[in-house]
């Protein structure tokens, strides 16, 4: 095969790959989209501080939750309910010393009409850099997703346990 024609092969490949790079981002799956606001709950949830910025975004933490949302921590403790005991939780957490959040193990289903989906992910919190990056907790939780105009919304949080 002349080198001309494997270079136009060769071109071709590239440019199609890149073509599928490219379409994937621009047009996420809903399991994509799905995965990019956990990764921005974690974001945001590493991002809070004990001033008033922290405070702001705590604040913006709580818009990735519908308005009735429901968080069951299990262990016969009454489950937290709305929005604002979300912030006063997450500026409660952040106080207690800085830890930072990773979502790891997310498993995603989304229904047959896609408006909804079942996520079973592990959370854990390790200590901030600079410290010792020791796991100080690792806990499972289901939640329940819910395809709204401004994208996907945590309706119901229970958690499943503690896996440290």
């Amino acid at each position: 095969m002349p080198q001309s024609t494997i270079a136009r092969i060769a071109l071709a490949l590239l440019l199609g790959a890149g073509a599928v790079y490219a379409f994937q981002h621009l047009f996420p799956s809903e399991e994509r989209r799905i995965r990019r606001q956990l990764d921005a709950i974690a974001d945001d949830a590493n991002s809070i501080t004990p001033d008033l910025s922290g405070a702001a975004t705590a604040a913006r933490l709580t818009m990735y939750f519908t308005e009735d949302v429901t968080i069951d921590p299990g262990g016969g403790i009454e489950p937290v309910r709305g929005r604002e005991t979300i912030m006063a939780v997450a500026r409660t957490v952040q106080s207690r010393g800085k830890a930072r959040v990773d979502i790891k193990h997310a498993d995603v289903t989304l229904s047959s009409e896609e408006t909804s989906a079942a996520v079973t992910m592990t959370v854990t919190l390790t200590r901030e850099p600079g410290t010792s990056s020791e796991t100080l907790e690792a806990h499972k939780f289901a939640l329940t997703m819910v395809k709204r105009d401004s994208g996907w919304l945590i309706s119901h949080v229970t958690a499943i346990d503690s896996v440290r």
